[in-house]
């Protein structure tokens, strides 16, 4: 059983959460173009106002408060905003044992409804610290993996053993 469970362990320590910006931005009309195969994934929360989203080859989304948006890695997309837009945005990349992006071969942006304790996130966004980083980290983590859970097989984790 510890052979297992060690095995299984450096399989998990090779799991990682590349976080490269994390922030909240309030954006006018102003914020608008297109993004051609991004190298990595987005997660947005929206908290006031409306924008709109678009796989270059779907249909419109329009961000409303209270919604999560992923938009994976490689998805080619346009945004715009007609008047204003408040939201929380991770650029990430969760990576597998083999160092490439779960969700890279995800099937386009996702909406995921989950309203949100904004507390938290206003609290540790603000403190700019070490310990408001890890703290987003740890949530964000947690939501990146009900995404992995809610859209399996979509999201395949390579590991070496079976689980």
């Amino acid at each position: 059983m510890s052979n297992y469970n060690q095995l299984h362990c450096e399989e998990l320590n090779r799991i990682n959460l590349h976080l490269f910006f994390y922030g909240r931005d309030v954006l006018g009309d102003e914020w608008r173009g297109v993004l051609y195969n991004p190298p990595h994934s987005r997660l947005l929360y929206t908290t006031d106002g409306e924008a709109v989203i678009k796989q270059l080859d779907g249909d419109d989304i329009v961000m409303k408060k209270g919604n999560w948006y992923l938009i994976p890695a490689g998805c080619s997309f346009e945004y715009w905003c007609d008047d204003i837009i408040k939201h929380f945005y991770f650029r990430f990349k969760l990576c597998d044992v083999n160092g490439i992006d779960l969700f890279h071969h995800c099937n386009g942006i996702k909406v995921l409804e989950h309203q949100e304790d904004l507390s938290f996130w206003d609290e540790n966004l603000e403190k700019g610290d070490i310990f408001g980083g890890l703290s987003i980290r740890t949530v964000l983590y947690d939501r990146l993996l009900k995404i992995i859970k809610e859209n399996n097989p979509l999201i395949v984790i390579n590991a070496t053993s079976t689980y």
